[in-house]
């Protein structure tokens, strides 16, 4: 299981998301899920439709965890399967989403006009992409002698 942010953490044990779940789980006490499907099943959890791992800044994470529209009443069999359909406790979607959250940082904060400060992820390159000019220098300092000559 992937270890969640400690932001993730506070916001979870607060007062006010305790006071939101027990609101939500008393406007649609039965599993949504099952109720598509003609069941009458007591939602047990509160499942965030849109993960809030994937907010970039703090006030985007609590805006996607307090958000009413964004919660989803279901039994504990549907909110395991949600989670395994959006296999977002998987490492290859962890590393996804690191991966975009890597990126909209860059499109936010950094001069994105060249290609130095484009993003690539572990699985498409394992080197640092930031890191290919030092690189290039200490292998053209490995090519010159100590007197500066050419070996």
């Amino acid at each position: 299981m992937k270890k969640k942010d400690s932001r993730y953490y506070r916001m979870i044990q607060s007062k006010r998301w305790r006071e939101l779940r027990r609101a939500k789980l008393n406007a649609d006490p039965c599993c949504e899920m099952c109720l598509e499907n003609g069941l009458y099943v007591s939602a047990t959890e509160v499942h965030h439709k849109t993960p809030c791992e994937t907010a970039l800044t703090q006030g985007e994470m609590e805006q996607l965890m307090f958000s009413f529209g964004n919660l989803q009443s279901l039994c504990h069999a549907h909110h395991q399967e949600a989670h395994r359909r959006l296999e977002s406790r998987s490492r290859k979607e962890i590393t996804a989403r690191n991966a975009a959250r890597t990126q909209r940082f860059i499109d936010k904060y950094l001069d994105n006009k060249d290609e130095r400060c484009s993003f690539k992820s572990q699985a498409q390159n394992h080197t640092n992409p930031l890191c290919k000019s030092r690189e290039k220098k200490v292998e053209s300092e490995e090519s010159v002698g100590v007197m500066g000559n050419k070996q």
